[in-house]
């Protein structure tokens, strides 16, 4: 298969992914939006809008980094040049907006579970909101701080001195070597963050099962009651609270090991640099 029928089914692919996504997050949002009330009230459905938001604008921005591998006259254009650079930075903002935000629904699913009565008076919606905000903060700081380190790499700095003493060469110094080391700690420290997030999540998980199993343990015990169908039916709602979960840390999980790997393989190409 030649390369370029290579690229053009990949960005074929990836634009279909990006349009079903955005429809579909979009269409959460506005059926959210409908629920206002319902949304005001619950903590799991502002978690659930602010995920949309974050996958919505990862969907628009992978359309526009994927038009690129399309035989078309626009990506030659300046101004798509520079949609491609702000999409990047947008999706490298999703990316880990979205890690912070699976952090923050496993977090709130824990503190439910494990700590009911004092759930209400740890987790309200103000400071769910402000942790939001938080998280958004964060994501952007780490994604434009990336960006200054590759700016700086690029950079030359040319002594003030040196031009009065004609002496040219010694004049400009590059800052390759230095840029090319903060890019090397900084995916070091998105690696560890990854990590660290994981270990929560995993704890959290193990937590909540303990909890939701001890509590199907007890309605088993008393299915010889008379209240025997209700108890059947918590049973079932308690499974699929479980597999619910589940899933949702089996997504984090992949998600997270997936952007470690390429993190990981990143820094083995930087540090052949760096040596």
């Amino acid at each position: 298969m030649p390369p370029t029928q290579g690229a053009l089914i990949f960005g074929t692919i990836f634009i279909i992914s990006g349009i079903f996504a955005m429809v579909f997050n979009a269409t959460i949002i506005m059926a959210l939006c409908r629920m206002r009330r319902s949304i005001l009230s619950r903590i799991f459905y502002i978690l659930i809008l602010n995920f949309a938001l974050i996958d919505l604008l990862k969907s628009i921005c992978l359309i526009v980094w994927a038009l690129k591998m399309l035989p078309t006259s626009i990506s030659s254009s300046m101004y798509f040049m520079k949609a491609d650079q702000l999409a990047l930075m947008i999706l490298r903002f999703s990316n880990l907006a979205t890690i912070l935000n699976l952090l923050m629904i496993t977090l709130n699913e824990y503190a439910y579970i494990v700590y009911p009565f004092h759930y209400r008076q740890f987790v309200t919606n103000a400071r769910t909101i402000i942790l939001i905000i938080a998280c958004w903060l964060i994501a952007w700081g780490f994604t434009l701080s990336i960006l200054l380190i590759r700016s700086r790499k690029q950079s030359i700095y040319i002594k003030p001195d040196c031009l009065v003493q004609q002496k040219q060469f010694a004049c400009f110094v590059r800052t390759g070597q230095t840029s090319t080391e903060m890019e090397y700690v900084y995916n070091i420290v998105i690696i560890v963050f990854c990590f660290v997030c994981l270990v929560i999540a995993i704890v959290c998980y193990s937590a909540l099962i303990r909890v939701i199993s001890k509590i199907i343990r007890t309605d088993t015990s008393l299915l010889h009651l008379e209240e025997l169908n209700r108890t059947k039916r918590q049973l079932l709602r308690r499974n699929k609270y479980v597999i619910v979960i589940g899933s949702v840390l089996s997504i984090y999980i992949v998600y997270l090991i997936s952007y470690s790997a390429i993190k990981f393989l990143f820094v083995s190409r930087l540090k052949r640099y760096i040596i």
